[in-house]
């Protein structure tokens, strides 16, 4: 019996180097003192305030469960944080895993309800709401 043998995945497999560029990325990012939770009409949210001075422009990017890998973010979002902290974007990374399954919806929770908590939160942290951009939407 004659057998094609194809490769089942071009992408390479997880590795410990992966993991130390996910931990590099975040050890670069201050996430202990970025650390806040943000009031919603459904309770707290965890979130994450990157603020860069002189504040002018600000994004909110959603995490959602593709976001995340072993309780962090992933490597991807990390670096996109760092770049746009960078450039002088102030970032606000927003946890709404709980916020995106049908069974939230049906408790009253909307990622919608999350991200207008986090624009609120940027225009009292002095960010003008015109400059406040949602990643995504």
């Amino acid at each position: 019996m004659n057998a094609l043998l194809l490769p089942l995945s071009t992408r390479t497999p997880f590795t410990s180097a992966d993991a130390a560029v996910n931990r590099t990325a975040a050890d670069t990012l201050d996430f202990a003192g970025a650390r806040i939770h943000l009031a919603t009409e459904s309770g707290l949210l965890p979130a994450w305030y990157l603020g860069v001075k002189p504040r002018g422009d600000a994004m909110v990017k959603p995490l959602g469960r593709s976001s995340w890998i072993g309780g962090r973010p992933n490597a991807y979002t990390l670096a996109h944080a760092r770049r746009l902290m960078e450039s002088g974007v102030s970032v606000l990374l927003v946890d709404v895993r709980r916020h995106e399954t049908w069974w939230a919806r049906l408790c009253g929770r909307s990622v919608t309800q999350a991200v207008q908590a986090a624009v609120g939160y940027l225009v009292d942290r002095g960010h003008g709401e015109a400059d406040c951009v949602v990643d995504g939407w």
